[in-house]
């Protein structure tokens, strides 16, 4: 349903209104711009529902993103909860990033793209600073737990990577060239085993649940079959099946 507010009415009482708020949607894309609430449509807040609580946090609100349109206005593309908080306790300019104007279909897009941003810190970033916050502030894993919103076990996986990652691994993991779960496998190792076991994964394009299965069995191995899984891992981690076996007794020749 769309939203009735006619964008070029008269500001209520007390408003004042953004000049450079022009209905010729002329603005650089990205641009920050203090819009008068009366420019500003929900029509698309039907399609968000959803009402997920955020985290506890102290950081201020972002700018609504927003889009013009042909007869001057601004949809919201995201915050709308935001926008009908702050309209109702009267705040009469909001800010928004203007983005460039596109068709409706794009409008739709844009809003779960707005809503779904990529993760850009990565949990070697959590590692440093679970660790920072142990040793530099002396906090313990219960109260850094419970300061960030976590259970104990993940800030114990965070303290491994800080602490047990060897320094190719790391940078391995920062570039997201291997996932958390090879890194945490691979701290049981000593450094020196777990650049091995990584050049072995990278030179027999081992995928990630095979390269910690490599992992584990390295761990357990003895000096001749160590050499063994980094010359040929999958060869080793998954056998050709004999044909003189049952599927059972292959099984348990590979265990």
């Amino acid at each position: 349903m769309r939203d009735t507010e006619t964008c070029w009415s008269t500001p209520s009482a007390g408003a004042t209104t953004d000049s450079s708020a022009s209905p010729c949607g002329d603005e650089l894309p990205g641009s920050v711009r203090n819009l008068p609430v009366e420019l500003i449509r929900s029509s698309y807040a039907p399609l968000r529902p959803g009402d997920l609580r955020p985290h506890r946090t102290e950081l201020a609100d972002h700018p609504l993103r927003v889009v013009p349109t042909d007869d001057g206005c601004y949809e919201i593309l995201d915050g709308f909860k935001q926008f009908f908080r702050r309209r109702e306790i009267g705040h009469t300019h909001l800010p928004a990033i203007v983005e460039r104007p596109l068709s409706a279909i794009d409008h739709k897009r844009l809003m779960l793209v707005a809503n779904s941003p990529p993760r850009t810190i990565t949990a070697l970033d959590e590692a440093r600073v679970v660790e920072s916050l142990t040793k530099d502030d002396q906090m313990s894993v219960p109260a850094v737990a419970e300061l960030l919103a976590r259970k104990q076990h993940w800030v114990e996986a965070r303290l491994q990577l800080a602490t047990r990652l060897s320094l190719k691994a790391q940078d391995e993991l920062s570039r997201g060239h291997i996932r958390p779960s090879l890194a945490y496998a691979l701290t049981a190792l000593p450094p020196k085993d777990q650049d091995d076991v990584l050049e072995a994964v990278r030179k027999n394009d081992v995928q990630t649940s095979d390269a910690v299965l490599l992992v584990q069995a390295y761990r357990v191995a003895d000096d001749v079959d160590r050499r063994g899984l980094l010359r040929d891992p999958l060869g080793v981690l998954r056998p050709a099946p004999s044909p003189v076996f049952t599927p059972r007794a292959v099984e348990l020749e590979g265990r």
